[in-house]
């Protein structure tokens, strides 16, 4: 776009406004903050732009085009994009042509073939069963929260009628034995009683 006097106080403008979006207090980084803050001024005034230079603010180029053009307003007005530091590349120069490249970082090392746990600390597979014994606290709706012996609470999962055929109510103590399923649904693992122990 070329830049004529009268376009001055427009884009002049419109970098006041981009200015005063970057001083809205966000957790970005700088260089997105401004990238997003460009994007809502070039929407905002997307019907002005477009009449008088063409210019489609919802496409990423072209606010590219916008954001060339408010550079130099930009740096002088934004002291926030004063703070934007790109990293530049590294550059060879003649005298770095017979320098050694950089050590390479040391590999973590082990011995090889550790020698094998000892029988008591190896760990099997979960049971399949499990077993709770304890005193039922609360049985409603399918479910059952019995007060372990240990003290603990324990949410179980109750199979439908399995309450009722059992004549199983708030208060009696039970030993019971359940399974572990994964419920991916849920994205929980949920207590299902299997029987009862005598």
């Amino acid at each position: 776009m070329a830049a004529l006097p009268a376009q001055d106080t427009y884009f002049a403008r419109l970098a006041g406004e981009v200015c005063s979006c970057m001083e809205r207090f966000t957790v970005e980084p700088v260089d997105r903050q401004a990238i997003n803050c460009l994007r809502e001024v070039a929407l905002a005034n997307e019907e002005t732009l477009y009449k008088r230079y063409s210019l489609v603010a919802a496409e990423a180029a072209q606010r590219d085009l916008l954001a060339e053009r408010l550079a130099v307003d930009l740096v002088r007005d934004c002291p926030l994009l004063a703070t934007l530091n790109y990293d530049k590349e590294k550059e060879l120069r003649w005298s770095d042509r017979d320098r050694p490249p950089d050590p390479e970082p040391l590999r973590y090392r082990s011995d090889k073939g550790p020698s094998a746990d000892p029988v008591g600390s190896v760990t099997g597979e979960s049971p399949r069963e499990w077993i709770a014994e304890g005193t039922v606290q609360r049985l409603a709706s399918g479910h059952l929260v019995m007060q372990l012996i240990s003290g603990n609470r324990l949410s179980i999962e109750l199979p439908t009628g399995f309450a009722r055929s059992n004549r199983i109510k708030t208060g009696d103590k039970l030993k019971l034995s359940f399974r572990r399923e994964w419920r991916k649904v849920e994205g929980r693992i949920v207590n299902v009683v299997v029987g009862l122990e005598e």
